[in-house]
């Protein structure tokens, strides 16, 4: 049905699209006016398919993870945030300036529940090789296991600025698996939308 709706219409050009905002507004400057900026990044009234832009593929996940974001002073308080985030219903727990690991991750189910670490120390990475190398997650470093994303922490005050320095740290970045963490404001739906269609 939906196809045979668009049959209908007939398929215009992006001239003749600015031409009807022209003669509906009756204004020289109309579609000029229409642009506004998000986050210092200037959105147009309308995109059209037949625009050509440069596009780089990213691979954007289909659904979300809903994470708790766990701060760690102490591994055993730590612990239990984590665990009763879980029982609240958080299925990734993302733990800054992490340590003492095997206290930090007691009685949580790594292969259910995905586990991000920010800071964490190298020789925290060589103590504990057997418990990495069954976590489902990322670390903010280089690391040897394959299971581990390499977590880029995004940096910028606005949308523009953080992707482009995610484009530009993940260009120069030599390893395979990559993810980013980008900072979300109150515009959080721009950042996947631009990253989607490249209008930055």
């Amino acid at each position: 049905m939906g196809d045979s709706l668009f049959k209908i219409f007939h398929p215009n050009t992006e001239k003749e699209w600015k031409d009807k905002i022209q003669k509906d507004f009756t204004n020289k400057s109309a579609y000029s006016n229409l642009f506004s900026k998000i986050e210092d990044i200037e959105i147009a009234p309308f995109y059209h398919k037949n625009v050509k832009k440069e596009k780089f593929v990213a691979d954007l996940p289909t659904d979300w993870t809903i994470y708790q974001s766990i701060n760690v002073k102490k591994a055993e308080i730590a612990n239990a945030k984590a665990l009763a985030a879980i029982k609240s219903g958080a299925e990734g727990i993302y733990f800054q300036n992490p340590n003492n690991i095997n206290v930090l991750l007691k009685d949580i189910d790594t292969e259910k529940v995905r586990i991000d670490f920010d800071k964490i120390k190298a020789n925290d990475l060589e103590k504990c090789t057997d418990i990495f190398k069954k976590i489902k997650g990322g670390v903010g470093q280089s690391t040897e296991f394959n299971n581990l994303y390499h977590t880029i922490i995004v940096e910028g005050k606005t949308a523009k600025e953080q992707i482009n320095y995610a484009l530009d740290k993940g260009l120069k970045s030599k390893e395979i698996n990559l993810q980013f963490h980008f900072i979300i404001r109150k515009n959080f739906y721009i950042i996947p939308f631009l990253i989607n269609y490249n209008w930055y």
